[in-house]
């Protein structure tokens, strides 16, 4: 970041300077400088795109967008028989891995304050949903949020409430074998700046992938949730269904829909939907 700003430095003092000079050899030689200069420029900028890739377009794009609306969450990937636990979503008529938004807390408050935060009016935010990582943001505060969400301070850390909220408290799993869920962290991604029409605004998704590690004891509760099959509250899905978004290739037609951020979960990473 110190090469490109210094390189921008140097690209607008020559710029300045040939057109305030009278000498042509003088103007000559900055004209060298200039695109010597431009060429490391683009070079250096090249690098960091590859380098920072969705996050420096975001940034980039962020000043350009006058409210941008922020979810962070995390998602447990569980399992089985080369299909996957999902849930049934409690906003929308779909499913999605097991997980939620983090929670803020009252040390968060002063920090979100001084971004001038909003809060999110496309979904509840009272009950179970008070207090979720869930807001508005100007688009330019974008990547002061970011860098303190990575920090991990001021707000919720834990991934175990919605562990319980979604798989104990239903009684799916008890706590005599899952006194406290344990996992492996497996990747965090943060989405480009996504136009939603669903809910009208622009959105940046912020997911943190967990794979839920099982003891002996735990892996035969998982299988017994397996053997229960499908229900209106739970589905067991292979990759290519959760790729498809529901789709079931050998029915030919899609009794359930899931959540596209899923299959961005489950293959670690960001990808548009290919169009039909």
């Amino acid at each position: 970041m110190i090469k490109l700003i210094t390189h921008l430095a140097i690209l607008t003092t020559s710029i300045l300077f040939y057109f305030l000079s009278a000498s042509e050899l003088i103007k000559g030689t900055f004209v060298g400088v200039l695109i010597t200069t431009s060429i490391s420029l683009f070079i250096l900028i090249c690098e960091f795109l590859q380098r920072h890739g969705i996050y420096a377009w975001n940034i980039i794009k962020s000043y350009f967008i006058r409210k941008i609306r922020v979810s962070c969450a995390y998602l447990y990937i569980i399992k089985h028989n080369d299909k996957y636990l999902l849930i049934k979503n409690n906003h929308r008529d779909s499913y999605q891995l097991v997980g939620g938004v983090f929670k803020r807390n009252a040390q968060s408050q002063s920090f979100l304050d001084k971004l001038e935060i909003l809060d999110d009016d496309k979904l509840p935010t009272s009950g179970r949903n008070e207090h979720d990582l869930r807001l508005y943001i100007k688009g330019f505060q974008l990547s002061k949020f970011i860098k303190w969400y990575k920090t991990k301070n001021q707000r919720e850390i834990s991934y175990s409430r919605e562990f319980y909220e979604e798989l104990i408290e239903p009684g799916y799993l008890d706590t005599r074998t899952f006194p406290f869920p344990t996992f492996s962290f497996k990747k965090r991604i943060i989405t480009p700046i996504l136009r939603k029409p669903f809910f009208n605004c622009h959105e940046v998704l912020i997911f943190d992938i967990i794979e839920l590690s099982l003891d002996s004891n735990q892996r035969r509760a998982i299988e017994t949730l397996y053997q229960q099959g499908n229900s209106e509250s739970i589905k067991w899905a292979d990759i290519k269904t959760i790729r498809n978004e529901g789709y079931d290739e050998t029915m030919r037609s899609t009794p359930y829909h899931v959540g596209d951020h899923t299959k961005w979960a489950i293959d670690g990473k960001y990808y548009k939907n290919k169009k039909n």
